[in-house]
């Protein structure tokens, strides 16, 4: 199954503060679920639009001593949700350099999703 890439927005930080980043939004899509080319740094930023909460999962893999463990939320109605900044990518990086997001099916369309870079 190919993921849905997330938008990824790399922030200009201070040196321009009359310049207002606006972050690239993605629609959740809970049949392919998510992913991103991962940077040490980067934020997940998760907006629920919907009326009822929507449950979501950030995909773990073994780290270096083969520990896994899977972030788990409910994000409610009209709520926001940040995962990161991601200082240490062990144990969330994929093989493929990706990080892993899932939506619980038949919510994904509530969700709005982007990536913060500095």
């Amino acid at each position: 199954m190919a993921r849905t890439a997330i938008a990824v927005t790399t922030l200009a930080g201070r040196k321009n503060p009359a310049n207002v980043e606006i972050a690239t939004l993605t629609a959740g899509d809970d049949s392919n679920h998510h992913g991103w080319a991962a940077k040490v740094g980067d934020i997940l930023l998760v907006h629920n639009t919907g009326t009822g909460a929507v449950g979501v999962e950030l995909q773990s893999v073994a780290d270096d001593l083969g520990r896994v463990e899977h972030e788990a939320a409910s994000i409610g109605a009209d709520d926001y949700w940040t995962f990161g900044p991601f200082t240490d990518l062990r144990g969330w990086q994929q093989s493929d350099g990706t990080i892993h997001f899932d939506i619980d099916s038949g919510t994904g369309s509530d969700l709005n999703l982007a990536v913060l870079r500095k």
